[in-house]
Formats: C-alpha cells, sequence, structure tokens
C-alpha cells in the first residue's frame, strides 16, 4: 500500500518513480505467494525485505504529489479494532481505487493495469476497473480480508473515525520545503553519527595499537 500510495498520482513526468514503483509491485505480486506458501523461502523473504524498504524511503515519491489519501483512514480502522495496518489497507484500497476512478486520471490506472498485471484492452476506464479487480484478487490470494463485516467493524464510530481522519490529513499536510529540510536534516544527523562512529573507530585502534608500547612501573616494596 505505501508503493500504491506514491505510485497513484498526477504527475506524468515522474517516469522513472513510477517505472520504480511498478518493479516493486511486480516483485510483490511475484513472491507474496511464495513467502505464505513457504515462510522459510529466503529469496522471497529477502525480496520482499527489498520493497518494503524501497517502498517508503521517499525515493518513489520524490518529485511527484503524493496524496496519501487511504493510510489516514485506515490509522483509524486499528485505533479502533483489534485489527492489523496491512488487514485494513487491504480493505480500503480498491474501493479508494474504485471512489477515485475517472476519465481524467484513468490513465495511471491503465499505467498500472498494461505494466504491472499485463492487462490490455481498448477503453481506459474498463482497463482501470479490470486493475482494480485484479488487485483485490491479489489481496485474496494473500490471505487478506476485503471486506470490513470480514473483521467485524460496523458503522458505529463511522462519523468519528472520518472526523480524525480529516483531521490528520489536513494537520499532516507536507509542503516541499518541509520534505527537503526534513531530508537535510536527517542527512546531516546520518552524517554526524558516522562520522563519530568513525572517529571512535579510530581512537580504539589507535589506542590498542600502542598497547605493546606502553609501560607500567609498579611501585618497589622493601620488605
Amino acid at each position: 500500500s505505501h508503493t500504491l500510495e506514491n505510485y497513484f498520482n498526477n504527475e506524468k513526468g515522474a517516469f522513472l518513480q513510477a517505472r520504480l514503483a511498478e518493479g516493486i509491485l511486480k516483485t510483490l505480486i511475484k513472491y507474496g505467494p511464495i513467502a505464505i506458501e513457504q515462510p522459510d523461502n529466503y529469496e522471497a523473504r529477502a525480496n520482499l525485505m527489498w520493497c518494503s524498504s524501497l517502498a517508503i524511503n521517499g525515493l518513489l515519491s520524490c518529485g511527484a504529489s503524493v496524496g496519501w489519501c487511504v493510510h489516514p483512514m485506515e490509522h483509524e480502522l486499528s485505533a479502533f479494532y483489534d485489527i492489523t495496518h496491512g488487514e485494513g489497507l487491504a480493505i480500503l484500497t480498491p474501493h479508494v481505487l474504485e471512489y477515485a476512478l475517472n476519465k481524467d486520471n484513468a490513465w495511471k490506472y491503465v499505467e498500472y493495469a498494461r505494466n504491472v498485471f499485463g492487462i490490455e484492452g481498448t477503453e481506459d476506464l474498463e482497463i482501470a476497473r479490470d486493475a482494480i479487480r485484479a488487485t483485490k484478487d491479489f489481496f485474496k490470494r494473500m490471505r487478506l480480508p476485503s471486506t470490513l463485516s470480514e473483521v467485524g467493524i460496523d458503522d458505529e464510530f463511522f462519523d468519528i473515525m472520518a472526523e480524525k481522519a480529516v483531521t490528520y490529513k489536513r494537520e499532516s499536510g507536507t509542503t516541499m520545503r518541509a520534505a527537503v529540510g526534513q531530508i537535510l536534516c536527517e542527512t546531516v544527523s546520518y552524517a554526524g553519527c558516522f562520522l563519530i562512529a568513525f572517529l571512535l573507530i579510530i581512537i580504539i585502534l589507535t589506542v590498542i595499537g600502542n598497547l605493546p608500547n606502553l609501560s607500567y612501573k609498579l611501585p618497589r616494596l622493601d620488605l
């Protein structure tokens, strides 16, 4: 879902970011079911770990206007009910894709359909709906729920969850300046930690190397 949130944006010029996201999605589709059936399969788990690292390290969203519409809603689901973050995202994502689809953004769904699932066709909206159906089918293969009722959620808290989701989205909006500032701060922090660690290693190695040259004299005792 982190990859999908970054992938579905309106930036047609973010070509490389989109292709990277599609590569991650195809890898997930290939190895996800294998990991379910063979939990000890190292190749599958290793590739999935790479996907999870690349999905939200900032690379896919760089240069693209990303909405992050699904996550604020899901945060409320898993806050009010005993479900995992992934289960909530699996339920919501296809429905949000269906809700957001229109003739103006269908081109992005078509990219998704053709480049990730290999779906062909001539009518954009129908291709887009096929892609959403393929997404649902994949989530089912991963043994994930597809409706709120499957995980015991009714409409009791809908109003308050909706209010909290909107508030969260409004307050967590990130400007480009803030994003760049955050990246710079993190980079400086990492560089500083690396430099301190490097200096400590040099000091330790220097001390160890000089140990044979150190002499300690014990005081003479006249007994």
